[in-house]
């Protein structure tokens, strides 16, 4: 049995007094979390969704809806678009080269000789800028090719206009070589007129016409009397 004398403490603690301390420091170090278990939220729609739902047939007719709207758009502005250049190309100037003439026949002495021609609007609109190139050659006959052509339009010569349905005369004075005069008479060479006209029209479209005419030589021959080249004669259709 321990003792203990007067003024002395004792130093050990009972048992349950020691572990009630340590289990109440245990608490306060390591306090132990819990957590309750959150519900499932419910929800009653979800168990009537499935793979197997129908698709709802009125999207199926918006989408027929705006690929029949987009296709007809496009339609549209394609017929619009053609109207648009059909008008344009039955309403613009259309110049053709005509009426091919000359003054006289050519003869040995070589002396000038005027060749006329016509330009003609056989459209419903003026033709604007109007410029034109001619050549005119003694030529062995007969032939399916020609010297002379004109790529791009002459920026050196005044322009005109001319209107629909109106008709403007060209001359054209010319010296021929006097050493192709006896071919000429002979039948060997042909005298060929080459024309190129540039023109615009009133909305903005550029414009030619090309024509190589013959003239065979004959006694009592008719001035007027040409006829067309083998090649040479064009009109662009834009």
């Amino acid at each position: 049995m321990e003792t203990s004398k007067p003024g002395e403490q004792h130093d050990n603690a009972p048992d349950h007094q020691l572990d009630a301390n340590y289990e109440h420091n245990a608490t306060k170090v390591n306090p132990v979390t819990t957590s309750e278990p959150t519900p499932t939220p419910f929800e009653p729609d979800k168990s009537r969704k499935s793979w197997y739902d129908p698709f709802p047939w009125w999207k199926f007719f918006e989408g027929v809806g705006i690929l029949f709207g987009i296709l007809y758009a496009i339609v549209t502005i394609c017929m619009w678009r053609d109207a648009h250049n059909n008008f344009i190309v039955d309403q613009r100037a259309w110049v053709s080269i005509t009426s091919f003439r000359l003054e006289k026949e050519p003869t040995e002495d070589a002396t000038d000789i005027t060749i006329k021609f016509s330009l003609v609007d056989s459209g419903k609109t003026p033709a604007v800028n109007c410029i034109f190139e001619r050549q005119p050659s003694l030529l062995t006959a007969p032939r399916n090719e020609f010297p002379k052509t004109w790529a791009l339009r002459p920026k050196d010569q005044p322009v005109f206009v001319l209107m629909p349905g109106a008709e403007q005369g060209k001359t054209y004075p010319w010296k021929p070589d006097a050493s192709h005069i006896p071919l000429y008479k002979a039948k060997r060479y042909m005298l060929y007129v080459q024309v190129k006209v540039w023109y615009d029209d009133v909305f903005g479209g550029h414009h030619w016409a090309t024509t190589c005419r013959s003239h065979e030589f004959e006694s009592g021959k008719a001035l007027d009397d040409f006829g067309f080249c083998p090649t040479g004669t064009e009109i662009d259709t834009n």
